[in-house]
């Protein structure tokens, strides 16, 4: 009898269990369709509508540790690991205190000291506005940081400086900047290009950086025998561009990373446009 009374409670169980718990069995697609519910061993079935009503119960009290294992599993994406530059770099701090660079370790490196080789108050020079160069001669990279006095790099180009030239916005476009830039250069340089493109100009956002890319083409004397020799009738030059604002002097210091397009295309460009990302004016 007292068995009677348990197999009857838990057949009642079973019937009232999706009302009573919301918990759902499953609808299993068996292999032959002519076997039923009735057709299964009492026992088991009895034993897998028990265990239906302590899975609720069992899924309640292990919520936590659930929760934390879940929780535990998720972990936030690693950071990218770092571009793999082609070479070595030596970093240069210069030590007159106006800047730190690094550069490839096979680019030699020269901070112009004499008097004679150094900008004057207006930023003119033997070397025009050079004040460090480095580079590696059988490639022809090079590296150039400038200064340029704000006011008189306006005046020279018949620009009025406004009262405060703390930001590039508030001297004119990024186009226009970047032009007063190349045209100031290329003056130090008559006769080497045929022509300059300027290339996504554009200001950081508070205004104290202008970056952007020029690119020229060489003349050459000879195109037919460099299509013979070379394969191309044009050589063609890519210059990475980073002025700041930052030191709050009056002057503009730029960096500007040079080389032949076809290494800018190739593993060198990596190495170039990181010895630009390295440049740092300091106060």
């Amino acid at each position: 009898m007292k068995r009677n009374s348990v197999g009857a409670w838990f057949t009642l169980c079973f019937l009232l269990l999706p009302s009573a718990t919301g918990f759902h069995i499953p609808q299993k697609k068996w292999r032959t369709s002519t076997t039923s519910l009735s057709a299964l061993d009492r026992r088991s079935w009895l034993v897998s509508a028990g265990a239906g009503l302590l899975c609720p119960l069992i899924a309640r009290a292990d919520d936590g540790e659930m929760m934390a294992a879940t929780e535990s599993s998720v972990r936030p994406a690693a950071p990218a690991p770092p571009v793999e530059l082609p070479y070595k770099t030596k970093k240069f701090v210069d030590p007159a205190g106006y800047f730190e660079i690094s550069v490839p370790e096979q680019f030699y490196t020269l901070r112009r000291a004499s008097k004679g080789s150094l900008p004057d108050a207006k930023g003119q020079g033997r070397r025009g506005s050079n004040i460090f160069a480095a580079g590696d001669l059988t490639k022809t990279e090079v590296v150039g940081i400038e200064r340029f006095p704000t006011r008189y790099l306006l005046e020279d180009y018949n620009v009025e400086a406004p009262m405060d030239m703390s930001t590039f916005p508030k001297l004119g476009s990024p186009e226009a900047i970047a032009n007063l830039l190349t045209l100031r250069r290329e003056s130090e340089r008559p006769g080497e290009s045929d022509s300059d493109e300027i290339i996504e100009p554009r200001y950081s956002e508070d205004g104290k950086e202008l970056r952007y890319k020029v690119r020229t083409v060489i003349k050459v004397q000879k195109p037919d025998m460099m299509m013979e020799m070379y394969g191309v009738t044009e050589l063609v030059r890519i210059t990475d561009v980073k002025a700041s604002l930052k030191v709050n002097d009056g002057y503009i210091m730029a960096v500007f990373v040079g080389g032949p397009e076809k290494e800018f295309q190739g593993p060198d460009g990596v190495a170039l446009h990181a010895i630009v990302e390295s440049f740092v004016p300091l106060e």
